[in-house]
């Protein structure tokens, strides 16, 4: 009988203490939106820069209706903007990229967002420019391919894999190669789906773990 009690009195002390460590663990458990096996790594910061081209593609036209104004400097909302691409960046190697944008008068754009997808499926999220943030495009005239331009600032809103969590940002050096011809051949050498060839620099601060390249 004192056995049993003996037992009895360890198996409630176990059952306490079992029940007192998971109470502190869900008491640490962080709630901020990173995981707790991010919460586990370091996060590192490093220097950022992507080299990549994107063209227009017409397969997909973004939902620009919540930009809509009846004020036409103020209007985005009809001019979706949707760009396909690829090309190399740093802790990416080599990438496909996707950037969705609405277009605005007076070349300014707004409400870009974009991805990254490394060649093993991390994907790193971007906006460009930033929420409540609107883009301007310059024309060029005394270049012999581009005829636009702009540098605007980007942001990293999360991602996959190794980018899970990820932060930072920087500017684009972007130049739009719209008219064949430039723009003395407006619109008759307008191309479709022209080719704009991007610089992207910055800061990446991510949770790179054991995936990290």
């Amino acid at each position: 009988m004192n056995r049993l009690h003996a037992f009895m009195t360890a198996l409630t002390s176990l059952l306490l203490i079992l029940s007192c460590s998971n109470e502190q663990i869900q008491s640490t458990e962080p709630t901020d939106g990173i995981s707790l096996k991010m919460a586990a790594q370091k996060a590192i910061t490093v220097p950022f820069k992507a080299t990549f081209y994107t063209l227009r593609d017409y397969s997909f036209t973004p939902d620009c209706s919540a930009y809509a104004s009846d004020v036409p400097e103020e209007d985005f909302g009809s001019a979706g903007n949707y760009q396909v691409g690829e090309g190399e960046g740093t802790h990416l190697g080599k990438f496909t990229t996707i950037i969705s944008f609405c277009g605005g008068p007076n070349f300014q754009y707004k409400a870009g967002e974009g991805v990254f997808v490394a060649a093993n499926g991390d994907a790193l999220y971007y906006n460009i420019p930033p929420p409540g943030v609107i883009g301007q495009i310059y024309q060029i005239f005394d270049d012999p391919y581009y005829e636009l331009w702009f540098g605007d600032a980007f942001e990293f809103t999360g991602g996959t894999g190794r980018f899970e969590g990820a932060t930072g940002g920087g500017y684009t050096d972007s130049w739009v190669n719209l008219i064949e011809g430039g723009w003395a051949n407006f619109p008759d050498g307008f191309i479709p789906e022209h080719q704009t060839d991007h610089v992207f620099t910055g800061t990446l601060t991510f949770y790179p773990g054991s995936a990290s390249k």
